[in-house]
């Protein structure tokens, strides 16, 4: 009686290892889509030194990254609206903003993404501006 009871608590075991379901990879593309993003913090680096602006807890600059089936839309606080796009290669993850109805598209360097952050580079007039998001949730 004490055997059958052991293998019946050995299949058991084994029965319920089995159901355990391995963690869905979230790609960067989920991480950023489907928040509202907001400007913490602006820093300009202009050769050695660095200027750093903080709108922590201000109302302040947002945008909008959609996740949708069809296609990816883009909103901000700016009222410009278009749609976006998520590159990813070895070395670097690219974010660009086509915005409809200004006719421009823009290339952000994605340095850092977690649920409720995002840091993101760019580079203007030989200066590298790093923007600093939080979902504030």
């Amino acid at each position: 009686m004490r055997i059958i009871q052991l293998i019946l608590f050995f299949f058991f075991l084994v029965s319920c290892s089995g159901c355990e379901k391995d963690p869905a990879a979230i790609s960067p593309r989920d991480m950023l889509g489907g928040k509202t993003w907001f400007l913490e913090q602006r820093v300009v680096k202009i050769g050695q030194d660095s200027v750093r602006h903080s709108f922590l807890g201000l109302p302040t600059f947002w945008f909008k990254l959609r996740r949708e089936d069809v296609d990816s839309s883009y909103i901000d606080s700016d009222g410009y609206v278009g749609r976006y796009r998520v590159e990813e290669s070895v070395d670097e993850l690219l974010l660009t903003i086509i915005q409809l109805n200004r006719g421009t598209a823009k290339s952000y360097r994605v340095t850092y993404v977690g649920y409720d952050y995002l840091v993101v580079e760019f580079d203007m007039n030989q200066y590298v501006n790093r923007l600093y998001f939080s979902s504030r949730l």
